[in-house]
């Protein structure tokens, strides 16, 4: 079981890189984070990470950049911006391993459909910050799940178990940490915000089997604990407690 580690924040002082590793700055709950995590697990980099408490930034860290991921290296160079990075970890990791098709047409499509996932994170960013208000906002679930045709068609046109074939490629892992996070819906706002089971068949049964992945499981959280992180630091109220895992016992 992945130890839980705090999120450094305002008069911390910046943790020196191993030699011979990367660092990732992350936020334990940030989906975008979690594609760097992904991609570097997968890949099988030597990497350690350093959570971020977006809440109260360390000076340190806003000298580099205001948001997470960055991938650090031990002698200071760094890469910003979660799908670079992702791209990134895919270069200087195993050869033997690559996250992105090497066909390079089958790239142009996953990358155009990583691209076009910006069209279904904002109406289920709008979705689940809408269950904190009086009343849940059921037109920003049917944009999202409209725009989430796009994927259940494309898996479907693939007729395999993952996008990237018979194993999880890099379209997978950009997408999953939407995934993992949807199941919010269903605790905030009752069964009628989970996806429909006739609607999105084949991508109902790729959540299934992403949940078998050994990078997916490195860094999976329950739905509760993606919902209190968004009661937390999200909802009107909340305590603003970004570690609430690592106080758990």
């Amino acid at each position: 079981m992945l130890a839980e580690k705090v999120h450094l924040a305002e008069g911390s002082t910046k943790p020196p890189v191993e030699n011979g590793f990367v660092r990732i700055y992350a936020m334990r709950f940030c989906p975008f984070a979690q594609r760097s995590l992904l991609a570097a697990t997968a890949k099988g980099i030597k990497f350690d990470v350093v959570n971020i408490n977006l809440e109260k930034k360390p000076k340190w860290f806003l000298e580099m950049n205001p948001a997470v991921p960055i991938l650090e290296h031990d002698d200071g160079r760094f890469v910003i911006e979660s799908l670079i990075v992702a791209d990134y970890i895919d270069e200087i990791g195993d050869s033997n391993i690559s996250l992105h098709p090497k066909d390079p047409y089958k790239k142009a499509k996953d990358r155009v459909l990583v691209d076009k996932f910006s069209s279904v994170i904002g109406p289920f960013l709008n979705c689940l910050m809408s269950f904190g208000k009086p009343e849940p906002d059921v037109k920003l679930f049917d944009a999202f799940l409209n725009n989430l045709d796009r994927y259940e068609t494309e898996l479907k046109s693939r007729n395999c178990e993952f996008f990237g074939g018979e194993k999880p490629a890099m379209l997978d892992f950009m997408i999953w940490p939407l995934f993992e996070r949807f199941e919010q819906f269903a605790i905030f706002g009752g069964k009628e915000f989970l996806l429909p089971e006739k609607r999105f068949p084949k991508l109902l049964k790729w959540m299934t089997s992403m949940l078998g992945n050994e990078a997916v499981k490195m860094w999976l959280l329950p739905a509760e604990a993606h919902a209190q992180y968004t009661r937390n630091v999200h909802f009107a109220g909340g305590s603003k407690d970004f570690d609430f895992l690592v106080n758990v016992k």
